[in-house]
């Protein structure tokens, strides 16, 4: 009985071990494609991702999140390991109070009240390869960024690419 005891802990510290080395899986079916409907994060600590896959029709991802102090924010833009993705290069915009003003028009509109920081990925060369346990995929991370919220509130992640070409991505967040 000690040893059934014993094999039952194990058992369970594995799988919240292996639980916790991954991102938590989300898939968008274009129903995230605007400010109005984006997905929200229910904390920016929490690993999570969410798959997206860019069309005409939604040519862009949202993700909502609020935080009660200023803080950091994690979060990854990533690609599928598919050759016809090799060259795809998606940017992803965070939209949180206190960042500065967009410098150039995004092909999206901003809020009024919140500042914009772009990451752009078209001159990256050699993306960082990556494998989920969790979903069992082999990815591409294009970009992989800290960034301080200098404010409390609501704020966004968008991912969209910036020629309006089709493809696929994930954007996580949390680590």
């Amino acid at each position: 009985m000690r040893h059934y005891a014993w094999a039952l802990a194990l058992l369970a510290c594995l799988l919240l071990v292996g639980e916790a080395a991954a991102h938590k899986p989300s898939y968008s079916e274009g129903q995230f494609s605007q400010k109005e409907n984006a997905w929200f994060i229910q904390d920016v600590d929490i690993s999570i991702v969410l798959y997206h896959q860019v069309t005409c029709e939604s040519s862009e991802i949202w993700m909502a999140f609020e935080t009660e102090a200023p803080g950091e924010i994690f979060f990854q833009l990533g690609v599928p390991v598919i050759e016809r993705l090799s060259d795809y290069r998606p940017s992803i915009a965070l939209l949180a109070p206190g960042l500065p003003p967009a410098e150039e028009p995004l092909p999206f509109d901003v809020p009024a009240h919140l500042g914009v920081q772009i990451i752009d990925t078209e001159d990256l060369d050699q993306p960082q390869d990556f494998f989920e346990p969790f979903t069992q995929t082999s990815s591409w991370i294009l970009s992989e960024d800290t960034v301080t919220l200098p404010q409390a509130g609501r704020g966004y992640l968008v991912a969209f690419h910036p020629l309006r070409e089709t493809g696929k991505l994930w954007v996580a967040v949390g680590e």
